[in-house]
């Protein structure tokens, strides 16, 4: 029941409900599928749900979005008309986001919330100046041991998924510090680079990753994550982790994220 949700929760839940009932009784009728459905694609989020006492769940940007009427409306959050325009000329090619009908909305390629919040996170990076936001890159490289950050033919940004919650927030440390805490955030990066004055080691991603996944899973699951721990060794065959601090393997991280996510 909405009532017994807590307060920030059921404030929400109860915009959910007005945002979809609006959006099909109010503003777009028969669209309202259909804008629904672009604007899971524009954002990523989840597409819309019905719990179990019948009651919409719909994540807050796709609010926003269904809210502002599409990618126009909810691009112009970010940047202005013109680059809200350029972005979708970059992000969605003229052949894959088209019109039905004149009476229909555009359908956008799935790829096009990736892309689009690639152009978001480097205009917020690059309004830091070039040689900050240069920095903020190479710090979210390192940590994540993605590719770095490229620009395509036409111009649009491109990145890895996980490249851009950390350069939106500045960085892996500060990402690090808003999630836990500096100290420990601090800790890592002093034990998996080893000599300060040294260049980051081949591993330091890995290392960075092993301890943040470790953390999560001490956290849901306390002493049985030592069990799952031993279960993602003999699946992946990896070796025993008796590092310090302990390093897994890209199957081991992956192997424990899902362990997690399925639950014990």
């Amino acid at each position: 029941m909405v009532k017994n949700l807590p307060p920030s929760v059921r404030e929400q839940c109860i915009e959910s409900q007005i945002v979809i009932r609006d959006c099909e009784e109010k503003k777009y009728g028969e669209n309202c599928a259909e804008l629904i459905k672009q604007c899971v694609t524009i954002t990523g989020a989840p597409p819309v749900t019905i719990g179990g006492s019948g009651q919409y769940r719909v994540a807050s940007s796709l609010r926003d979005c269904i809210k502002k009427g599409g990618y126009m409306g909810y691009c112009s959050n970010f940047t202005t008309h013109e680059n809200c325009i350029k972005w979708k000329d970059e992000c969605a090619p003229s052949e894959a986001a088209e019109k039905k009908d004149e009476n229909s909305l555009e359908v956008f390629p799935e790829t096009f919330s990736q892309c689009f919040k690639s152009q978001v996170v480097m205009q917020q990076c690059m309004s830091k100046g070039e040689e900050e936001c240069l920095k903020i890159q190479k710090e979210c490289v390192d940590a994540f041991g993605t590719p770095p950050v490229t620009s395509a033919a036409n111009g649009a940004y491109q990145m890895a998924a996980p490249l851009h919650r950390c350069i939106e927030n500045g960085g892996w440390m500060k990402m690090c510090s808003t999630w836990i805490n500096a100290t420990i955030c601090e800790r890592w990066k002093q034990e998996c680079s080893g000599d300060k004055d040294a260049e980051l080691p081949p591993n330091f991603s890995q290392c960075i990753q092993t301890q943040m996944v470790m953390l999560q899973c001490n956290l849901k699951f306390g002493d049985k994550c030592k069990a799952l721990q031993d279960e993602c060794v003999a699946a992946t065959d990896a070796p025993t982790v008796d590092a310090n601090p302990p390093i897994f393997t890209s199957k081991m991280i992956r192997c424990v994220k899902r362990k997690m996510a399925k639950g014990l």
